[in-house]
């Protein structure tokens, strides 16, 4: 243990990235945000991280696109996504993965 450490372990994150993450969907009363709040609580969390580019909608791609390459079921999927049809979900909001793209192409070699 370093000197002038705690020996207490902390539940607190490093730095400050994380600590707007609590308070993103829900305020202190336990109340939903508005769609301006989320936003806004969003964008401060980003500027937190140091990641600029990124949207609560990218979230939403980069989420389908991950829920169908760990091989959740697509009825699942859409069902978290809303949609009346797995194909909007898979067309709309998935992306080919550069790695999956080349591991295909291994394939045929």
């Amino acid at each position: 243990m370093l000197s002038g450490s705690s020996s207490k372990p902390t539940n607190k994150p490093a730095g400050s990235c994380r600590s707007p993450v609590l308070r993103l969907l829900n305020r202190s009363a336990g109340t939903a945000k508005n769609d301006d709040n989320v936003r806004k609580a969003f964008r401060k969390l980003m500027k937190a991280c140091h990641i600029e580019g990124v949207t609560p909608h990218t979230c939403r791609h980069t989420a389908a696109t991950n829920l169908v390459a760990a091989g959740v079921r697509p009825e699942i999927i859409k069902q978290i996504w809303g949609h009346a049809d797995f194909s909007m979900t898979v067309n709309r909001y998935t992306h080919t993965k550069v790695e999956d793209l080349i591991n295909g192409i291994d394939l045929l070699i």
